[in-house]
């Protein structure tokens, strides 16, 4: 059976929140950072590979968080200017079950991504724009992690919409 749990929030956040809620279920999103908190906790007793794998998924998560959001957004924000035959042709590369290969996927960015987010990419991947101080502007492996994290995020970004309106179209 379902426990219920009170929470509090800013009134910013909240007055932010109900210009969107009905993109997304507030309570499911509770629980998964909840069920990240606790697992990060248990994780740190130590007690199995599994647990330290999930941990450093999560911490990797948590710090490519600014690329993946600015990502999704940027995905979401070309999708929403594509044309109905754009998406289709993006669905075509990315594939209906989204099961494309990373080529098909870098093609489809590549030709369908804004020249801005484009070039944000690249700025990423160059070093020239960080979103997290803590990456090291020589460390050319971060970087390159970083701009993957924004690339994947884009892609999800406009499959996100697709799933928005594939069924009402």
């Amino acid at each position: 059976m379902a426990q219920r749990l009170s929470i509090s929030i800013s009134e910013e956040l909240h007055t932010r929140m109900q210009a969107v809620k009905d993109n997304f279920k507030i309570s499911k999103i509770c629980q998964v950072a909840i069920e990240d908190a606790v697992v990060l906790q248990e994780a740190k007793g130590g007690e199995s590979i599994d647990i330290l794998i999930d941990r450093l998924k999560k911490e990797k998560s948590e710090y490519f968080k600014a690329y993946k959001d600015e990502g999704f957004k940027d995905g979401n924000t070309d999708a929403l200017a594509f044309s109905y035959t754009e998406l289709l042709s993006f669905i075509g590369y990315a594939k209906e079950d989204y099961s494309g290969t990373w080529d098909d996927k870098w093609a489809a960015f590549e030709y369908f991504a804004s020249n801005n987010n484009r070039d944000k990419w690249s700025a990423f991947e160059a070093g020239e724009l960080i979103l997290n101080k803590d990456i090291d502007v020589d460390d050319v492996q971060m970087l390159s992690a970083a701009a993957d994290m924004y690339f994947q995020s884009w892609i999800s970004g406009v499959l996100f919409i697709w799933e928005q309106v594939k069924d009402k179209i």
